[in-house]
């Protein structure tokens, strides 16, 4: 499947799978979808998030989803066509550095709070439908909190196995910490009863009322 911001591959079970079908495990997030056309390898997508399949990562049911880029296309050209800047503001985009998380692991478990901003409020219902873990709640969540336009392109029904899939992965999960928080982006550190820690970020729409427009996750780790 695929709408504006994603392709969606999901890894079948024979008879239904092609030959040499198979799927992203974890570490692979970067990792690109291939298209042939003519023989000439294009980069169709770049995994970045999935849910697991019904017996864990990598195994038939699994979901990956990747960016699409034929949606950033106008961005990539102009700024490969554009003169190097003389600065680059550096910037966290795969999760926060090893000082955050020691930062996060050492403050007590809740000693962190969501901003009264859109973005934030939006994580606030969500991390009470992991404690709810109801599904009805979930598909009121996503009618609710979702941009229209997202769910122009996938509706609520559509998105409700991924978004259940990311509540059963995060069951459990406690706040740490608020890594980035703005009107229309917010991202969070969550710590799971195994352990791990997680990122998860809602990036919403710039206008009001700043609705979800893609959510994104991935383990971190305490090393």
């Amino acid at each position: 499947q695929a709408d504006r911001q994603w392709l969606y591959f999901t890894f079948d079970e024979p008879p239904e799978a092609t030959d040499l079908e198979g799927t992203p495990g974890r570490g692979d997030s970067g990792g690109p979808a291939l298209l042939l056309v003519e023989g000439r390898p294009f980069v169709a997508g770049v995994s970045s998030l999935g849910r697991d399949g019904k017996y864990g990562p990598g195994t038939y049911g699994a979901v990956d989803h990747f960016v699409r880029v034929s949606s950033y296309q106008d961005w990539i050209r102009q700024t490969m066509a554009a003169p190097p800047p003389e600065t680059i503001e550096a910037v966290a985009v795969v999760g926060p550095s090893k000082a955050d998380k020691a930062v996060a692991r050492s403050r007590p478990v809740g000693d962190a709070s969501l901003p009264d901003t859109p973005a934030g409020r939006h994580m606030a219902a969500f991390l009470g439908i992991l404690s709810e873990r109801d599904e009805e709640a979930l598909t009121g969540f996503i009618t609710n909190h979702f941009a229209a336009s997202a769910l122009s392109a996938r509706s609520a029904e559509e998105r409700r196995p991924a978004m259940w899939g990311l509540v059963e992965d995060l069951r459990g999960a406690t706040l740490r910490q608020v890594v980035r928080a703005q009107a229309d982006d917010i991202e969070v550190i969550l710590s799971l009863p195994t352990g791990e820690d997680r990122v998860l970020r809602f990036r919403c729409e710039e206008a009001v009322p700043h609705g979800i427009e893609a959510v994104m996750t991935g383990r971190i780790g305490r090393d």
